[in-house]
């Protein structure tokens, strides 16, 4: 249930420090690159930051992942209930994301006019739920990549999702490393990192399986499942 925490966080953000350019949002096993992101802040001049919600990795034309039988993907896992389409909105991934109080306060108020009567804690994943389906309520919020590098080719590569999940997971422009707090798993470093090599295949051929799953009458044998336990 991080989603409450996180828009807590913009909630108090917004009542204490509303003066603020930017409120950043990132995990505790994320290393970022600090001295590229103050850089990347203090030298733009042209971006419209009002009603913004940025980062260096959005996902568009996702696949809403349903199976929670895979060791490394099952944990993202989403049911038909908690949200019925089978494609999430775009959105940023939670890494880092960046946006104005303003806008937090926004997505907030969107939170609780979407689920303030549900009968029940809302569980779906924080980053798709926050800067996704709550950034489509409001039409006025603009979704963009923080780019650091030239956008060509670099932009391109949103539009592919192994294009730009390769990108993401070994040449992120602002995030040094994320690692696993409980597990073992490395989702972001260097090219030359046999852990993150494995998160990046693993996740790879458990969206294949499940992909498959969809189509044929059978269910894949439990030993492909747990080739990538975590």
């Amino acid at each position: 249930m991080l989603g409450y925490k996180i828009l807590c966080g913009h909630v108090w953000a917004y009542e204490h420090c509303p003066q603020v350019r930017h409120v950043a949002k990132s995990d505790d096993n994320v290393e970022v690159d600090m001295d590229t992101l103050v850089t990347r802040l203090t030298r733009d001049t042209e971006t419209d930051w009002r009603d913004l919600i940025t980062g260096p990795t959005v996902c568009f034309g996702m696949p809403v992942i349903r199976s929670s039988k895979g060791g490394m993907r099952g944990n993202w896992s989403t049911s038909k209930e908690e949200f019925d389409r089978d494609w999430m909105p775009a959105f940023c991934v939670g890494f880092l994301s960046l946006s104005t109080p303003e806008v937090g306060a926004k997505l907030a108020q969107a939170g609780l006019a979407v689920y303030g009567e549900s009968p029940g804690p809302i569980t779906q994943i924080e980053d798709s739920l926050i800067t996704g389906v709550l950034r489509e309520r409001l039409p006025e919020l603009k979704l963009q990549m923080l780019e650091v590098r030239p956008p060509f080719p670099w932009r391109l590569f949103q539009y592919c999702a192994w294009l730009h999940a390769f990108k993401s997971t070994f040449l992120n422009d602002l995030i040094i490393s994320k690692k696993s707090s409980r597990k073992s798993v490395q989702y972001i470093g260097e090219i030359s990192n046999p852990n993150v090599w494995r998160f990046f295949l693993c996740d790879g051929v458990e969206g294949i399986l499940e992909a498959i799953e969809t189509i044929v009458p059978w269910k894949m044998p439990s030993i492909l499942w747990s080739v990538c336990a975590r």
